[in-house]
Order: C-alpha cells, then structure tokens, then sequence
C-alpha cells in the first residue's frame, strides 16, 4: 500500500489516541487526530482535537522547523517550536508499520538547551471513506 493514491487524491486519516506517557493530568486532553494527505500537492495537515472540541492544527500552533515525506516509505515527519513558548518542541510521525497507520507526537520542554521534561503520545488510525 502506498501512501498516495494512484489517483493522487486527497486521503484523509482519523486517528485515536492510544497511550500517553507520562499519563499528563489536563483538564482537556487530545483524544484524536485528523491527517489529511494530498499527495498531489506533496502537502498535509494535521488538527488535534480535545475533548471539549477544540481542534487545533499543527501548523498553526507550531513553526515548523523540519518537515520530511517519503511516499514510498510511507512516513510523514515534522518538528518545530510552539508559537507562544519557544521552549516547547514538538515533533510528529505519521507512518504504516504492522499492517496499520499510526501517529507518533513528542513534547519535550528545552531550557539552556538542555531537555527538562518530554511527553509522548500514539494514536492508531485508519483511512476514512470519501473525502
């Protein structure tokens, strides 16, 4: 399976937060994840949403400092600095292992260049039908 489509259409993802460690206590938390691919445009969005319905994208909360896509290897990766607090990093992997897509978030707190804290995230996804 190839990430883009032989059609090179739109592809779009939803994915469930799996497991979070540490288990950070928020009082509105990220339970899902929407990838959407376009193949054509060598492009892709990614939106978190909480559990209040708050959907945020990655681009917008995060300047993106590295981004990779590798169609025949089916992995998407990106990493960059928080827009209001440039000490928090944040990088994503979008990838197929095992028969089954998922999506990997890491937050790590850097001060004095030195890491003091990280977070990590998985989410399982599947392809949605249609567009």
């Amino acid at each position: 399976m190839r990430l883009g489509k032989t059609n090179n259409g739109p592809r779009n993802f939803e994915c469930g937060v799996l497991t979070r460690n540490p288990d950070v206590k928020t009082d509105d938390p990220v339970y899902k994840f929407r990838i959407r691919i376009r193949p054509e445009e060598k492009n892709y969005t990614i939106q978190a949403t909480t559990l209040s319905g708050k959907i945020t994208s990655r681009a917008y909360a995060y300047d993106v400092v590295s981004n990779a896509i590798s169609w025949k290897k089916k992995v998407i990766t990106w990493a960059g600095a928080d827009r209001n607090d440039k000490s928090l990093v944040m990088g994503g992997t979008f990838r197929f292992a095992e028969g089954h897509w998922f999506y990997n978030e890491v937050l790590a707190k850097i001060e004095n260049g030195s890491e003091k804290g990280r977070a990590t995230m998985l989410a399982g996804c599947h392809e949605e039908d249609g567009e």
